[in-house]
């Protein structure tokens, strides 16, 4: 659908990692992210992998982003209730996107020129903040 119809797509899942996570999984860019993510290995076993390299690494295994503590969000984007958001939303539909050119915030800021623009919405916190 996103595909089809131009337009801004707010979509409710993490698109990304933290960086010490990234660090820890040798992941230098969000490209590398959702490569990453779009390996054949399912879900779970692509989070124990992530458990296991932040273990190794010496990095706390619940790293939120910067993202998730100014929007306080409880769960960061490898807990337990969400990894699967996380992984899938990154290798099924972040990675087919950014693959073909579509602009997907902040990441693709060079193309906003695009009529379909993918950002991570939280909303949550805009019913918390405002309603």
């Amino acid at each position: 659908m996103i595909k089809r119809e131009s337009g801004w797509w707010s979509l409710d899942f993490p698109f990304g990692i933290a960086k010490e996570t990234a660090c820890a999984l040798k992941l230098s860019s969000w490209q590398e992210w959702l490569s990453w993510c779009g390996r054949e290995l399912d879900a779970t076993m692509l989070r124990d992998e992530a458990r296991e390299s932040t273990n190794r690494a010496g990095v706390t295994w619940g790293q939120r982003r910067q993202v998730d503590k100014d929007n306080q969000t409880a769960w960061f984007p490898l807990f337990e209730q969400l990894y699967r958001q996380t992984i899938y939303g990154a290798r099924e539909v972040l990675l087919p996107l950014s693959k073909q050119g579509f602009c997907v915030l902040p990441w693709g800021w060079t193309a906003i020129e695009k009529t379909t623009v993918v950002v991570e919405g939280f909303p949550g916190a805009i019913v918390r903040d405002h309603c």
